[in-house]
């Protein structure tokens, strides 16, 4: 029972604090429930074809400022330690019933939800329809005048700190003309030999400009990267510089000479730790084995092949790297990087405008991760089978993804008040939708 499940687990205690916090930590639980009800297969909007690289984890909070390869500052998709190739539905209704408890804790009326969430998935609709015989998906970005406030301020405030280099005074300092890292738990020699070996390897496996450049990865500084915030990790609080994250996997910056010989060129990796993901069991066995086959114990790799497929103009430094007994991402911890919390998101009017900036970046995200990246793992168009799949009924697929949100965010909310008075939980997870 979720009882079971969730007794003696010190980790959820941050969860508890609210539906919508506890919903974020216990997606496992989501793709449990879906799974015991037949989702996605039961939906009338499911279809063999209709599979892309999906994040895995999706809510609000994953969309932030980010830094393309070009170095221009953009609203964007992060986090891909949950990424593989699914149904797109399982990222659709994961946020959407995100965006419900969300929305309601920032005081969007109840009767305002519904609405939210089949406006949220319409522009998913509408954004497929403009891809359709075309690739503008892969270009599609937003930026500072594509989203209202305060997302459009965290835009700015971001790309101000990296043109001012907030990122680098907060955690390096210069002396006698060199970098190194401060304010971070130095790791033992054994750790910091592994993981310069590590770098040594992984970027002879890079798919960019950067391949094979032993002087632009020569490391000169290891640290164990400080705990993520809501701000970002450019802005923890005081006590935050300890090792490792408590709300994702173990993670250490490098700090590597880039281009130059000068401290002006130095850049800063982060090595993420990654495990199989968490619905990994609740996949058809087709799947599960197509995963294992193709990433084995690898499971760095597959995250960062996944935010290759599903990013516009992703970072070039993307790639894995084994280290420690342990399959790590690799990626550039870049200056102009920030999240925003949702609680800071208020007014209808905001919560309808972001509605449909997710819905148009998930569909991008979707779209360009299917037979265009990869036609090995995803032989199909994703536009052409869901627009197949939905045909002329529009809203009926939209009233279905509302009222699956509608249905979880209201299993979630009882799960955590169950929780919280240390009771029994009702029954878990949403009426599956009827296929007609």
């Amino acid at each position: 029972m979720l009882s079971e499940e969730l007794a003696g687990r010190r980790d959820l205690t941050a969860p508890a604090s609210s539906p919508a916090v506890f919903f974020r930590g216990t997606h496992h639980l989501f793709y449990r429930d879906l799974a015991a009800r037949g989702l996605p297969a039961a939906s009338r909007f499911a279809g063999e074809q209709a599979v892309t690289w999906i994040h895995g984890d999706l809510h609000p909070g994953r969309f932030g400022a980010r830094t393309d390869d070009r170095g221009h500052v953009v609203y964007e998709l992060g986090g891909f330690g949950e990424a593989w190739t699914a149904s797109y539905l399982l990222d659709l209704w994961r946020l959407s019933t995100a965006v419900v408890l969300e929305a309601a804790a920032a005081g969007v009326a109840e009767a305002a939800l519904g609405p939210l969430v089949e406006e949220l998935a319409g522009a998913y609709l509408d954004a497929l329809e403009s891809f359709r015989g075309n690739l503008d998906e892969r270009h599609l970005q937003l930026t500072q005048r594509d989203v209202p406030e305060p997302v459009s301020t965290l835009l700015k405030q971001t790309e101000k700190a990296a043109r001012q280099g907030t990122f680098w005074e907060r955690w390096t300092e210069v002396a006698d003309g060199s970098r190194r890292l401060k304010g971070l738990v130095a790791p033992g020699a054994e750790t910091r030999s592994a993981l310069v070996e590590a770098v040594a390897a992984y970027k002879n496996r890079l798919a960019s400009r950067h391949r094979g450049k032993a002087a632009y990865f020569e490391v000169l500084d290891v640290g164990s990267a400080p705990v993520e915030t809501a701000g970002g990790d450019g802005d923890p609080p005081a006590e935050s510089p300890v090792a490792p994250s408590s709300d994702r996997g173990e993670r250490y910056w490098v700090l590597i000479a880039g281009n130059g010989p000068g401290p002006e060129d130095d850049r800063v990796l982060e090595l993420e730790r990654h495990r199989r993901p968490a619905y990994l069991p609740f996949l058809p066995e087709t799947e599960t084995r197509r995963l294992l086959e193709r990433f084995e114990d690898e499971e760095g790799c597959r995250v960062a092949y996944a935010e290759r497929a599903m990013v516009a103009r992703a970072d070039d430094h993307l790639g894995c790297a084994a280290a420690l007994g342990g399959s790590f991402s690799v990626r550039e911890r870049a200056a102009g990087e920030a999240a925003l919390d949702p609680a800071l998101l208020a007014g209808d009017k905001t919560w309808r405008r972001l509605s449909r900036a997710w819905g148009r970046l998930l569909a991008a995200a979707h779209a360009r991760a299917d037979a265009d990246f990869d036609d090995g793992l995803v032989p199909h168009e994703l536009e052409e089978s869901v627009l197949e799949l939905v045909g002329e009924e529009g809203a009926a697929f939209r009233r279905e993804v509302a009222e699956l949100a509608l249905g979880y965010a209201r299993q979630a909310a009882a799960d955590h008040a169950s929780l919280r008075s240390c009771g029994e939980p009702t029954a878990t997870g949403p009426a599956a939708p009827v296929r007609r």
